[in-house]
């Protein structure tokens, strides 16, 4: 099992290292800008196609759910390693990971001068910091309502 710390020193450096599911989000955001940048003018056309669809095709609530559901497969067996955090469920988690994926794809779609690479960097740097583990010291403390059991009433 991996530390629970947001990050582990390394002793030979003494710099610190990123938990896996950290990396493996900005890997995944990385090599989508590289892939979409290759070919701009169909990927603005893919991902338009794509958006024409959401809550009006059939299974589009399913393709959604297939998407957020893969997420959480990562980030879930990243909690067994320890390195997501356990506060927060995974389907929030997975949610936040793919609603930011999917506005950024968006606001690059309508804008040329998008910063896509940028964005998508600057979202899994920050992504990654959520995801890990927080001391039970900075952990802010759900509200009574979702404590209570209404969070998953909520969700079905």
């Amino acid at each position: 099992m991996r530390p629970s710390s947001a990050a582990s020193a390394t002793p030979s450096t003494g710099s610190f290292a990123v938990p896996l599911r950290a990396e493996r989000i900005r890997a995944v955001f990385e090599d989508t800008a590289r892939e979409i940048l290759r070919a701009p003018a169909l990927s603005r056309f893919l991902i338009r196609e794509a958006e024409s669809g959401f809550g009006t095709a059939k299974g589009s609530g399913r393709d959604m759910a297939r998407m957020f559901g893969a997420i959480g497969e990562l980030l879930d067996a990243g909690r067994q390693e320890g390195d997501v955090r356990a506060d927060v469920s995974i389907e929030t988690l997975a949610e936040l990971v793919g609603g930011t994926y999917m506005a950024i794809l968006h606001g690059w779609r309508l804008s040329p001068r998008y910063p896509l690479a940028c964005r998508l960097d600057e979202a899994a740097r920050v992504l990654g910091e959520i995801i890990v583990p927080r001391p039970a010291a900075a952990a802010i403390p759900p509200r009574a309502a979702v404590a209570s059991g209404q969070r998953r009433r909520a969700l079905g």
